[in-house]
């Protein structure tokens, strides 16, 4: 659906959509410069793209499929990388522990703060968009879809350290179970589960219309992205200091 340039709820959706699609660009240049292919298939890369496409078509049931996924498996990244850059100084999940590499460059960690940037974008998106999903019984669906796209690929390509690979973390999840495809299910029932609560209480939040109708909403836009990019800047100057 083509947006309407005369609505300016419409404009924001654009301009997110326009952001969302620049940090995936940059970010597969980078990676193919690096010679990191595999890296354009992680949800943090690839996911980029679909949600601009996703905001593009104004598909409200997508859109909190990938928000409420994206809340989990950023969540653990976000909270593994500031644990490991304010406290510990080692990753005690191993979803960051990339980004402390040798073989890591400092382009890499600059594109790599994109995490920062990919729930607040999408909520304020599915704000802009004023609508929820009619039908939630497609909400299990689609988010069932998204998930095993994204991870059933990790048992055949074999395993990395990012949350794509699910069965190989560095923290020696063998301890616990065994058998990497019991571990791959279980990691699989946990998204499940963990993004579908998160998707019920979105909806039960915003269908309460004063929320989609808050007068002050692009202002808190513009706030929280101001916010999130001064934080990116500052822990990738973190991270670059402490490999140094």
């Amino acid at each position: 659906m083509a947006f309407n340039f005369k609505n300016q709820n419409d404009i924001y959706l654009a301009f997110i959509a326009v952001i969302l699609y620049l940090m995936w660009f940059i970010d597969v240049f980078i990676k193919l410069l690096a010679g990191k292919v595999y890296g354009l298939f992680l949800f943090c890369s690839l996911s980029l793209l679909i949600v601009c496409i996703i905001i593009i078509n104004k598909s409200q049931t997508l859109l909190l499929v990938f928000l409420s996924a994206s809340i989990v498996i950023q969540g653990i990244w976000i909270t593994d990388l500031l644990i490991n850059v304010l406290f510990t100084k080692t990753s005690i999940l191993g979803a960051s522990e990339y980004i402390f590499k040798s073989n890591f460059s400092k382009l890499e960690i600059l594109s790599t703060m994109r995490h920062f940037f990919i729930v607040p974008l999408e909520f304020f998106a599915l704000l802009f968009l004023k609508k929820l999903p009619k039908n939630f019984n497609k909400f299990f669906l689609y988010l069932f879809i998204s998930i095993s796209f994204f991870l059933i690929p990790s048992l055949f390509f074999g395993a990395e350290e990012n949350m794509n690979y699910v069965y190989a973390p560095s923290f020696e999840v063998n301890s616990f179970f065994s058998n990497p495809v019991i571990y791959f299910i279980s990691f699989f029932v946990f998204l499940i589960v963990s993004s579908s609560l998160i998707g019920i209480l979105f909806y039960k939040i915003l269908n309460n219309k004063k929320i989609f109708s808050l007068k002050h909403i692009k202002i808190y836009f513009w706030i929280t992205l101001i916010l999130v990019l001064l934080v990116s800047i500052k822990i990738s100057i973190m991270i670059i200091n402490l490999r140094a």
